[in-house]
């Protein structure tokens, strides 16, 4: 599985971040997520109308180096590696992605540099389950952890075109110990491939290109449907609600979770049966975005809702944003279901959540 953490550019995960907020991903084995700032709704303007973007993004590959996994830098990796050939395997894998293109030794092209360092880890021992422990059968083995980042360096020259002065990608591939693992060397490029993807995705939407926000809707990855609704979300196109409203209900609740948001931006009070009908309660933080998203979008679906929530939400946090949300939603849809006038209830009693 492919899972990541944010930080800095260039600066190491601990154990606790390496472990903190995994998820399944909708793609067997694989998950990754770009931690490059957002491509913030000004600079895309900026590179629509104000400077051209190349047809491909030229990379020339300035660094690949593996990183000790622990505070002693003489520490031996689990597997030794001959990073010419990691680098070797690097340069085909920009070709298969549409944005990029390795730089040719002389060539006209600027080019931007790109550093790629990875650090391996062992993970865990998985401890037995209870009833396992009993029969004394000892804990599984640790298997691999593998951090990836990827950096792009962009030149001044190019910088208005990309929106950013520096474009990066961080993957978490973890292995169990399930079965034979696989070498080090084909997990590094695989790693990588993910990172190149997503560094591609992001040039992609910082250059405008036609098609690409229904490209990245209609990707199974959720760190590229991530991206296209950080896009959505910032720049409030209405064309894409639809393609929103599928992702209410997406197994990744990040996904999820950002489509509730971004609806509260492109959609309206029709939408607000939609978020109820997906609305998972079971998470605070879905259920947190799900009470603002209906207070902006008010209706009588939205009021209805937020008016059950307030009475009965049992988290304390939780009832006071539903109370707030209630009011807000009243004020968004004076006129829904004979509303006007009509007073928020003078206390909110604590019940149970369904």
């Amino acid at each position: 599985m492919l899972s990541a953490r944010r930080h800095g550019p260039g600066e190491a995960a601990s154990d606790d971040d390496r472990r903190a907020g995994r998820r399944r991903s909708a793609r067997p084995g694989l998950r990754a997520l770009a931690v490059a700032a957002s491509l913030v709704a000004s600079a895309l303007s900026a590179c629509a109308d104000e400077a051209t973007a190349p047809d491909e993004f030229h990379v020339r590959l300035d660094r690949v180096w593996q990183r000790s996994p622990s505070a002693d830098a003489s520490a031996a990796p689990s597997e030794p590696l001959e990073l010419s050939r990691v680098r070797a395997g690097l340069v085909p894998l920009l070709e298969e992605v549409p944005e990029l293109a390795p730089a040719e030794s002389g060539g006209a092209h600027e080019a931007l540099g790109l550093q790629v360092w990875f650090s391996e880890h062992e993970s865990a021992p998985l401890l037995p389950a209870p009833e396992d422990a009993m029969m004394s059968i000892p804990p599984t083995s640790g298997a691999r952890e593998l951090l990836l980042v990827a950096e792009l360096d962009v030149p001044e020259s190019l910088r208005r075109a990309v929106g950013e002065s520096r474009v990066s990608a961080r993957v978490l591939l973890e292995r169990d110990a399930s079965g034979a693992l696989p070498t080090l060397e084909g997990d590094v490029l695989l790693a990588a491939k993910r990172a190149f993807e997503v560094i591609g995705a992001r040039l992609a939407l910082a250059r405008g290109d036609d098609g690409v926000v229904e490209r990245l809707l209609a990707d199974e990855d959720p760190e590229l449907l991530l991206l296209a609704l950080e896009w959505i979300r910032d720049r409030r196109p209405k064309i894409h609600t639809d393609a929103v409203v599928e992702l209410l209900a997406h197994a990744d609740p990040r996904v999820s979770r950002l489509a509730v948001e971004s609806l509260g931006v492109v959609g309206d009070s029709r939408h607000a049966r939609e978020i109820v009908k997906r609305v998972q309660l079971g998470d605070p933080d879905h259920t947190r975005e799900v009470y603002r998203t209906l207070a902006a979008l008010g209706g009588a679906e939205a009021v209805d809702f937020l008016e059950f929530a307030a009475v009965n939400e049992d988290d304390p946090v939780l009832r006071r944003e539903a109370e707030r949300a209630y009011s807000a939603a009243r004020t968004t849809e004076p006129t829904s279901r004979a509303r006007v006038g009509a007073r928020a209830p003078s206390h909110f009693a604590r019940g149970h959540r369904q």
